[in-house]
């Protein structure tokens, strides 16, 4: 028994197969999702790597120009007058400021070829300096920012948008086609013959749509990230949601399959299930979003208070010369060691007015990440998309978990240089040595994204089987009616 079941599915599978391999229109749809699958591995890896070199070149600069600045440094006699222009390798303050010459950066995550997400939008590095991060709004490179925003073109793209698509041109008429032609009640006369070829063409679309994704998405990891433990988590995310992803849709096309509507009503109905998932809902949770903080109006207020801060910065130079009455230039010349008292005042000053207004963005922000988060569910579209962007490490936490630890970088740099700058002398040899280094830690890694995806889809699911289980219901029933009728009439006409 257990063989003839056995050949018989595997005849199911055959048969669809042969079927399905007719049909030019459904190779068309394989061969354009396998060309954009490919395409968009392939530009989410060109895309990494770019940004890749970019980081390890700015990591690699920071560290050769401090060496070459020490041992320039270690040439020069030590009476010699300072530099007036550029940054002197014995001048804290100079060195501390920066000027735009060190530099700390995000470095990829190996998943980054998945989803680009954030990288195009949210600074990558920032410039390490005693001055706070708030006041070069300014010195940012100018971009488009509706181009920033759409992104790139990706497989998070390619699986979000695009995959639902091929699964409704797949599987949009699966069953209701055979019931057009009037072939599905010759099926239908073969005991068991309905179930088996229903679930054996949804099966093998099934299979037929994940394989091309998950190439693409082997090709993009591994082709950046080589074949670590963490290259391979990464793959098994991406596989997990595809799989998900691609079950959800193939599910609602066979569940309305189930109907007795006809074929362009069934494919009307999926395309409108798509608008809704992709484009109605997750606008509908952005637009029920409390509006944000001006970035404009912040930026505007961070300068008012930073013109504020030279005033404040003048009494803390006179309580700072109250409190170290022996603060006498030694190295330096009066004006010189005045500048560098006012200067670290300044930012000083700067630093503790600013603090509140950055820290009401900052939970602003993550007060609406938050929000989106938990209202992910109801679109699986919206919910994938965080998912694939939590797996990649482009999303919005892992990146403000790098301005934190950032923030906190630029305070321990800070802190090595402002007693060097106020003891109001020149750098030493041996002061480059405990210049602090700059290396990111990864945050605890979490399954909560791919929970909140398993969720919307497991609600998408559930939805889809309680309408085909209703239409079936109702079919019963109406067939019932049917033969109660039938009954009723034929006992009239014998009468």
């Amino acid at each position: 028994m257990k063989s003839m079941t056995k050949i018989l599915k595997a005849a199911y599978f055959r048969a669809e197969w042969l079927r399905f391999s007719r049909d030019r229109a459904n190779l068309l749809v394989l061969a354009l999702l396998a060309l954009l699958c490919l395409g968009a591995a392939l530009n989410g890896l060109h895309g990494v790597r770019q940004r890749a070199h970019a980081q390890q070149q700015a990591t690699a600069g920071t560290l050769e120009r401090l060496g070459d600045m020490q041992r320039e440094l270690a040439s020069l006699a030590p009476d010699r007058p300072l530099v007036a222009q550029g940054i002197d390798p014995a001048s804290p303050a100079k060195l501390a400021n920066g000027d735009g010459t060190f530099r700390v950066g995000l470095p990829p995550a190996p998943g980054a070829a998945l989803a680009l997400g954030t990288a195009g939008v949210l600074p990558q590095s920032i410039e390490v300096s005693t001055r706070s991060r708030h006041t070069q709004a300014a010195n940012q490179n100018l971009t488009n920012p509706a181009l920033a925003s759409s992104g790139g073109f990706d497989l998070a793209f390619v699986v979000v948008v695009l995959l639902p698509l091929a699964a409704i041109a797949l599987a949009w008429r699966v069953r209701a086609h055979d019931q057009e032609l009037g072939t599905w009640r010759l099926i239908a006369a073969v005991p068991g013959a309905t179930r088996g070829l229903f679930g054996a063409a949804l099966l093998l679309r099934l299979a037929l749509l994940c394989g091309t994704p998950l190439l693409a998405g082997a090709l993009a990891v591994f082709g950046y990230a080589g074949f670590g433990v963490a290259a391979w988590l990464a793959w098994g995310g991406f596989a997990l949601l595809v799989l998900l992803y691609a079950l959800l849709w193939l599910a609602l096309a066979g569940a309305l399959n189930l109907t007795p509507a006809r074929s362009p009503s069934l494919a009307l109905a999926l395309i409108g299930l798509w608008l809704l998932a992709v484009f109605v809902l997750p606008a509908a949770i952005d637009a029920s979003a409390p509006p944000l903080p001006s970035r404009l109006a912040t930026i505007a207020e961070l300068r008012a208070l930073d013109a504020a801060s030279r005033v404040d910065g003048e009494a803390l130079e006179h309580a700072y010369r109250a409190s170290h009455p022996d603060a006498m230039p030694g190295e330096l010349a009066p004006q010189q060691g005045d500048h560098r008292i006012r200067l670290f005042s300044t930012q000083l000053a700067f630093d503790m007015k600013a603090a509140p207004v950055v820290a009401r963005v900052d939970a602003a922000i993550a007060r609406e990440n938050q929000r989106v988060e938990r209202l992910s569910w109801l679109s699986p579209a919206l919910a994938v998309q965080l998912a694939l962007e939590a797996i990649s490490g482009s999303d919005r936490g892992r990146h403000q978990d790098f301005m934190a630890q950032a923030d906190a970088y630029q305070s321990r740099w800070r802190d090595y240089f402002r007693p060097l700058v106020l003891s109001l002398r020149n750098l030493r040899v041996a002061d480059y040595d405990g210049i602090p280094r700059f290396s990111y830690t990864e945050p605890p890694t979490t399954v909560a994204p791919l929970a909140r995806a398993a969720t919307a889809v497991a609600a998408w699911l559930l939805g889809a089987l309680a309408l085909a289980l209703a239409l079936a219901l109702r079919r019963r029933h109406a067939a019932r009616r049917n033969a109660a009728v039938r009954g009723a009439l034929l006992g009239q006409s014998a009468r």
